[in-house]
């Protein structure tokens, strides 16, 4: 090296500008320190961009798990909702059918409705199917002495045109 390349980096002013005057060696090492930190921070972006989307992603996810995650814990409250209201009707319909009742659904309030026949004789005609009903003080004399309920089978002694249908719970 010689005494005249120690000697930069030079400064000077010249036309009122300041002027830095290096070896092509130290413009060499400056332009590679330039390239390397606009690589650096060029990669600290693309990092940045990456982990941004990817936080996104994640938020999404989340936001995607906790809505189904709710969705199923109320699908779920839902049907204990339903399993409870469903065997709350079934023992309705067991207690209304042991105290003699009429059960039937009216389409006008959308309601299992129960006629409570428990001062009532209910029966039947062998020949025809129609079913009576007495109130038990002025039912027939005769009918008083039979079963309060009919006994198995009986809707085998009605002649069969007329003979009703019956569905067993």
């Amino acid at each position: 090296m010689s005494s005249s390349q120690s000697r930069y980096p030079l400064q000077t002013v010249i036309e009122g500008d300041s002027v830095v005057i290096l070896t092509k060696g130290q413009a060499d090492t400056i332009n590679d320190i330039f390239e390397s930190q606009k690589k650096k921070i060029a990669d600290a972006k693309t990092e940045l961009l990456l982990k941004d989307s990817l936080l996104k992603a994640k938020d999404s996810l989340l936001k995607a798990t906790y809505y189904r995650t709710s969705g199923h814990e109320q699908l779920r409250a839902d049907y204990i909702s339903a399993l409870f209201f469903l065997d709350y009707v079934e023992n309705w319909i067991y207690a209304r059918a042991k105290e003699g009742a009429w059960l039937y659904y009216s389409y006008d309030s959308n309601w299992i409705e129960a006629v409570d026949l428990s001062e009532y004789k209910v029966r039947k005609n062998d020949q025809t199917g129609d079913i009576f009903f007495y109130r038990a003080e002025t039912c027939p004399p005769e009918d008083k002495k039979k079963n309060d309920y009919p006994r198995r089978g009986w809707e085998k002694e009605v002649i069969l045109p007329n003979r009703p249908k019956i569905n067993k719970l």
